[in-house]
């Protein structure tokens, strides 16, 4: 499966950490050290950018991808990644927040392009929601 991970903080690194050696996974992130260290770690493809920017998904091959997982820390930046991932891909989207109110607006069918809210109240930059969600899907529970 081809993923593309937006964030490469430790949540998006973690989901890094557990998808790499089954998957061909990319990451995009504006840093690019710490892109550097993820690349090298895992033997992953990186691209350094804004994740909500086309040219950057485009660059990493998003018309490829089977599963988009927005993972910034960023609400914001989730969400209109997520949008923009839409226009650009058929993949599968998952998108981390932190807000109460974006899961509210995503069961009332407010974001149609998101197909999994994984919502963090920790506020500590926990990947176990995330991991967790990624791990029911059906095309990665046999990755956990």
């Amino acid at each position: 499966m081809r993923i593309l991970v937006i964030g490469a903080g430790r949540v998006g690194t973690s989901v890094v950490a557990a998808l790499h050696a089954q998957h061909d996974v990319t990451v995009i992130d504006l840093d690019a050290d710490l892109l550097g260290s993820v690349g090298n770690r895992y033997d992953v493809m990186t691209v350094v950018g804004n994740g909500t920017s086309r040219t950057a998904m485009q660059g990493a091959g998003i018309d490829r991808a089977d599963l988009v997982i927005a993972a910034t820390d960023r609400d914001e930046i989730n969400i209109v990644a997520a949008l923009q991932a839409r226009a650009l891909t058929a993949a599968r989207i998952v998108v981390r927040t932190s807000s109460a109110e974006y899961l509210s607006a995503w069961r009332a069918g407010e974001l149609p392009d998101v197909q999994r809210l994984v919502i963090e109240t920790s506020g500590l930059a926990d990947p176990a929601p995330l991991l967790y969600t990624l791990a029911a899907l059906p095309a990665l529970e046999r990755d956990f």
